[in-house]
């Protein structure tokens, strides 16, 4: 009875809220869409794009491709449906073609990189913009320019 209110991140809903197995998950879904395009990253979208899960073909292990220096790997979440990590890309980084394991997305945070789908050529994706890449897509990710880019990427496991 009157207890303190339950605690909230980054302004959102109550936690209790996000794991209570009654959520109305289409209400926070079309918060979370809501917030990003108001231009919120990384705060809000710890909280909430994980609900909805995405993904794309950058994951790729620290080190490995080709380019000027070594990819930065940070796993920020990694549950029973999703596996969530930020990724920095140097400038030169050329990723090894791969196939999707799983429905991916990439969310840029900053600068930019390109993916390279096989038989659908390259998409170069900006800051604010989403790649995805439904699990068997063929590709590889670059980074042609001379800034490293960061990229949040989330792959979504099997049920």
């Amino acid at each position: 009875m009157g207890g303190a209110p339950a605690p909230s991140i980054a302004g959102g809903p109550p936690m209790s809220s996000l794991t209570h197995p009654m959520a109305n998950r289409a209400s926070h879904r079309a918060r979370f869409l809501k917030r990003a395009q108001r231009g919120w990253t990384m705060a809000l979208g710890v909280t909430l794009v994980f609900a909805v899960g995405l993904g794309v073909g950058v994951v790729v292990a620290p080190g490995s491709g080709s380019g000027q220096g070594q990819v930065a790997e940070k796993k920020l979440l990694d549950n029973e449906r999703v596996q969530m990590f930020e990724f920095v890309f140097p400038p030169g980084f050329k990723g090894e073609e791969h196939e999707a394991p799983v429905d991916e997305f990439a969310y840029v945070l900053d600068g930019q990189f390109g993916v390279v789908t096989k038989g659908q050529g390259k998409r170069v994706v900006r800051q604010g913009e989403v790649e995805w890449a439904p699990k068997g897509v063929v590709h590889y990710s670059v980074n042609e320019s001379k800034k490293p880019a960061r990229v949040l990427v989330v792959l979504l496991k099997e049920r």
